[in-house]
C-alpha cells in the first residue's frame, strides 16, 4: 500500500486540487487496501476449507475446520493489513497540494 500511495501521489494531489478533503483520500487508501484484504481472506478461508483433510494429520488438539482457529488466523491477518493500510492512508490525506502539482 506505501508504494501505491507513493506512486499515486500526483493523482492525490491532483484530487486535493480538486476539493477532496484529507479524510476523502484517506478513507479511499484504506477501502482500496481493505476490499483486497476482504479478497485475499475468503480466498484464503476457501483454500485452507478445502486443504484441512490434508493438515488434519498435522493438528494436535484442533480439529482441521475449527471456527475459533479460523477467526483467530483472519483477526490477526486484519489487524495486521489494518496497520498496513492506515499508515499509507494517513500520508496520502496529508499531501502537500502545491508540491505535488509542481512538474519538475
Amino acid at each position: 500500500m506505501a508504494y501505491n500511495v507513493s506512486r499515486r501521489k500526483h493523482e492525490m494531489g491532483v484530487r486535493a486540487a480538486f476539493g477532496a478533503r484529507a479524510g476523502d483520500l484517506a478513507r479511499q487508501v484504506l477501502g482500496e487496501g481493505m476490499t483486497l484484504v476482504a479478497i485475499g481472506l475468503v480466498a484464503g478461508m476457501l483454500l485452507a476449507a478445502a486443504a484441512s483433510g490434508l493438515l488434519e494429520g498435522l493438528l494436535f488438539g484442533v480439529s482441521a475446520m475449527d471456527p475459533r482457529a479460523f477467526a483467530a488466523a483472519a483477526g490477526v491477518l486484519v489487524v495486521a493489513a489494518l496497520l498496513a493500510c492506515w499508515l499509507p492512508a494517513r500520508r496520502a490525506g496529508r499531501v502537500d497540494v502545491a508540491r505535488m502539482l509542481h512538474v519538475d
